[in-house]
């Protein structure tokens, strides 16, 4: 990994990177303080074919093009990124910079979890955020088209937008009207749609078993009995032995518990 003086006509965008539109007054004031300050931080790239694409900079690469400046200092990677390696490295600087929009994280956040088979947790660590934001904004996949293209637009703040991926379909319908009448702001928002939540939720008994090396945390459709917790913590061990056998890690059983027992089938199952 060398720094260089790249000619700008050597450079290019990486057309898969998170952010989509930059703000023109923003590439304005970042082009004249290049004229006055001049480069305070590298660009990133990695060579492809002759060019150099850009990881981090694009931002910095517009302006220095309407600066009319020839070249710009960049970091060179010794190699192309994997295409996920890539991914998180833009999404975390772009989120520690000026922010990229609620639906461009959202689009970036997806792709990366497609690409790595990442779920919340894992997403969360390999971006170094609380799993609460991976929470809030993946939460953006469950609004309607309709809601989604009003995100992107700017047309909807993230909190409303947040406030709205709780409730149903038919609700998001509902909230959009009265959002978009002004019959209804974020704190009416938020009340419908904790308002609903509790309403739908079904009744769950929750118990807790601490032991030295960790809590279990059991919930359950129905009130427990320790008889129920025995066959319970009995059905766990014989799909954890299976998965075992199978050849999986702890992340895979827990993924494929996940899924099956949405779809009612038995989990670790080549069957």
């Amino acid at each position: 990994m060398t720094v260089h003086d790249v000619s700008l006509v050597e450079l290019v965008p990486d057309s898969q990177q998170p952010r989509k539109c930059v703000k023109e007054p923003e590439i304005q004031e970042l082009a004249a303080s290049l004229k006055t300050h001049g480069q305070l931080v590298p660009i990133i790239v990695f060579n492809d074919g002759g060019k150099n694409v850009i990881v981090d900079g694009w931002r910095r690469w517009l302006a220095a093009k309407q600066a009319e400046l020839p070249k710009l200092r960049a970091i060179v990677l010794d190699r192309r990124p994997s295409e996920s390696d890539l991914l998180t490295v833009q999404i975390v600087v772009n989120c520690n910079r000026a922010d990229l929009t609620l639906f461009e994280k959202y689009e970036a956040y997806q792709r990366l979890s497609r690409l790595e088979n990442l779920i919340g947790s894992d997403l969360a660590k390999r971006l170094s955020v609380s799993k609460a934001t991976v929470t809030r904004i993946m939460s953006i996949g469950s609004l309607s088209t309709e809601v989604q293209e009003l995100v992107r637009d700017g047309k909807i703040s993230s909190a409303n937008a947040y406030a709205i991926a709780r409730m149903t379909r038919q609700d998001q319908e509902m909230a959009l009207a009265a959002l978009l009448n002004g019959t209804a702001g974020r704190q009416e928002l938020e009340r419908l749609a904790k308002k609903k939540n509790s309403d739908d939720a079904p009744k769950q008994s929750r118990v807790c078993c601490e032991l030295p090396e960790c809590s279990v945390l059991l919930r359950g459709r129905e009130p427990m009995s320790l008889d129920g917790m025995i066959e319970i913590f009995e059905k766990l061990i014989r799909h954890i032995r299976k998965a075992r056998k199978e050849g999986y890690d702890v992340a895979t059983l827990a993924q494929v518990m996940r899924a099956t027992a949405n779809k009612g089938a038995t989990p670790c199952s080549n069957g």
